[in-house]
């Protein structure tokens, strides 16, 4: 078994008597004119690369010699064997300051302060953090995220690595479900207000059929138009009504009321639509906006059950096991706890386990989470009510302004209608504060 590390490169490849039997990655002939990794054909090593093997100090001495200065870290990584850029970097930076000027006499002392760094006994495992990401992992690096070994921090390292790919992937994939759910509902909210458009001039129809039939004894079939006296209007001015000359007077009347009629029933059959397409898409924007609040698998769990739940996604062919509830976000000031819904389900569930005398907040005209302050029948200082509101308003659509309207009740007036999507609300007896977005990391719990 031949275990070739090169990078993306990297393979494994399993011979018998110089014979491949198989390797993890092959390539024919077409692909690869140089070296052919398929079964049945000779094994033959990759070619090898023009670098120095860092154990031997005489040879890493020569090399060194070379340097001409510049950039260490990038000499050191195209002149040495087995060592990664950031390794190179981390000798550049801890090993010589960062130097960048020719070693000159001094390459025997730099060759031996190398060989000693890289085949020291010491270890000091750690990860390398950049805002709070793991970026890498070292066998020896004092001022990154000890481990208290090489194998659990590589093992931290890519466990943060694959799930934050797959949290991206599997968010990237609802994100692209619901924006085309969301272009569907745009495209027929715009047909349901084009036929309310086309049905504007319906008043004036009928009003133009009822004082034909009010003055047909002055009219006669062959005319194209007549100006009538408008009894709807209050200054009674005179309106011009366009007539079909092939049509008879009462023929004409009829016409205009038949137009009328017609959109009216049309209106009648817009309007349920119309309600229902603008709350699927109010629907679809808050999961979007719920979407772009998660930050962990759990999160995206919950929305996708809430999706599924909603018929959004289809049902899984095998049930899985109830999974425990997700915490809401929880965060405590001056002795009052606050908690904020991660998404329509928990913000649901949030109003069903408040009291009546808790304090409730949601963002004004914005998408956000549902923030609750757990009163226990004390009055809340508005230092506390208005950090909920800041807390409130960074959870919400809303998060990169600032002044952003908070409306705040008490739990009792927050009531939910039989048969609403989840996370819709409706409020009485409420006050706004403007805050300004403020997760209060300092806060949470």
């Amino acid at each position: 078994m031949y275990a070739e590390i090169m990078g993306k490169y990297s393979n494994l490849v399993l011979t018998e008597n110089g014979v491949i039997t198989g390797a993890l990655k092959v390539s024919s002939l077409q692909e690869n004119f140089k070296r052919v990794l398929f079964p049945g054909v000779p094994y033959s090593p990759p070619d090898p690369q023009d670098k120095a093997n860092p154990a031997d100090i005489a040879a890493l001495e020569e090399r060194l010699s070379a340097f001409g200065g510049g950039d260490l870290a990038e000499f050191l990584f195209s002149n040495l064997s087995g060592l990664a850029l950031p390794t190179c970097r981390q000798i550049a930076e801890e090993v010589f300051g960062g130097k960048s000027e020719p070693f000159g006499e001094n390459a025997a002392a730099a060759a031996k302060r190398i060989y000693d760094f890289i085949f020291s006994d010491q270890a000091a495992p750690a990860v390398l953090r950049a805002g709070g990401e793991a970026k890498d992992f070292f066998v020896r690096y004092p001022r990154g995220e000890r481990c208290e070994s090489v194998n659990e921090a590589q093992d931290r390292y890519y466990t943060e690595r694959e799930t934050k790919r797959d949290f991206s992937e599997k968010r990237r994939k609802l994100e692209s479900l619901l924006t085309s759910r969301r272009k569907k509902e745009e495209k027929k909210l715009a047909l349901l207000l084009e036929r309310e458009r086309d049905c504007a001039d319906m008043e004036k129809n009928r009003i133009f059929g009822e004082l034909i039939t009010a003055n047909i004894y002055q009219l006669r079939k062959g005319m194209d138009g007549c100006k009538l006296v408008n009894y709807y209007d209050e200054s009674a001015a005179p309106v011009k009504i366009p007539l079909d000359r092939t049509l008879a007077p009462a023929q004409n009347a009829q016409k205009y009321y038949k137009k009328y009629n017609k959109q009216k029933r049309t209106l009648a059959a817009v309007a349920p639509q119309k309600e229902e397409a603008l709350s699927d898409l109010d629907y679809t924007n808050s999961m979007l906006s719920a979407l772009a609040r998660a930050e962990n698998m759990l999160d995206l769990a919950e929305i996708e059950e809430e999706l599924r739940a909603a018929g959004i996604l289809p049902p899984l062919k095998k049930k899985a096991k109830q999974a425990p509830a997700v915490p809401f976000r929880t965060f405590e000031k001056d002795g009052f706890h606050i908690f904020a819904g991660r998404n329509n389900v928990q913000n649901d569930r949030l109003l069903r386990e408040a009291a009546g005398g808790d304090i409730w907040l949601h963002t004004q005209k914005y998408h956000s989470a549902h923030v609750l302050i757990r009163t226990e029948g004390k009055k809340v200082p508005d230092g506390v009510l208005l950090a909920a509101a800041e807390i409130c308003a960074y959870f919400s659509d809303g998060q990169a302004g600032n002044k952003i309207p908070v409306d705040w009740c008490e739990r009792r007036f927050v009531k939910k209608p039989p048969k609403s999507k989840a996370g819709f609300v409706v409020y009485t007896d409420f006050k706004t504060i403007l805050a300004d977005p403020n997760r209060h990391t300092e806060l949470e719990k």
